[in-house]
């Protein structure tokens, strides 16, 4: 669902899948996805917020897999192979970007957070809290042509169990450069 007036817009949306996971007692059960984005884009200033609520939709393991970009291991051991990991999650996330646009340029910050991954059957922490922020800016050549830079930090918290016997944190970081021309 989307509502838009005036700079402003809304958009929810939800997600109900049977089956996803099973309880402790084997049933299966639906995982569930909430989420809702809203935002002020006019007169040069854009604010956007964002939260996400997910139960059961994906295991620890698969969770994990999206904070270490392929590199999944740790002391040659896989990271999003450990059994123990197996479990589905609950997870909660939060995000807020500003930007404001000074002639052709547009600087952007966005700043993420995620609460602990807990397992859906045992409450044990198994993905630690994250946190994430991204600076970056675009500038236009034309009204066609466009120059992009972001440049993001991400560091998950030093409680995520990463194998059996070993919790820690995980850090990344990245650059990006691009051109958008609209044809």
């Amino acid at each position: 669902m989307i509502y838009e007036n005036n700079g402003f817009a809304t958009k929810l949306g939800y997600g109900h899948y049977k089956g996803a996971y099973t309880n402790k007692d084997g049933k299966a059960k639906a995982a569930q996805i909430a989420k809702i984005e809203s935002y002020y884009d006019k007169d040069n200033l854009f604010v956007g917020v964002g939260a996400q609520y997910a139960k059961g939709y994906e295991s620890a393991n698969k969770y994990l897999a999206h904070f270490t970009d392929d590199f999944n291991t740790y002391k040659g051991v896989d990271i999003t192979k450990d059994s123990g990991k197996e479990e589905a999650v609950k997870v909660v996330d939060a995000a807020v970007t500003v930007g404001y646009t000074f002639g052709n340029l547009t600087p952007q910050l966005s700043y993420a957070h995620g609460w602990a991954a807990k397992g859906v059957n045992s409450g044990e922490k198994l993905v630690d809290k994250f946190d994430q922020v991204v600076v970056g800016a675009k500038y236009k050549f034309s009204k066609r042509t466009s120059m992009l830079a972001h440049a993001g930090y991400m560091k998950l918290g030093s409680k995520t169990r990463l194998t059996p016997d070993h919790t820690g944190s995980v850090e990344q970081k990245a650059v990006s450069f691009g051109l958008a021309h609209k044809f």
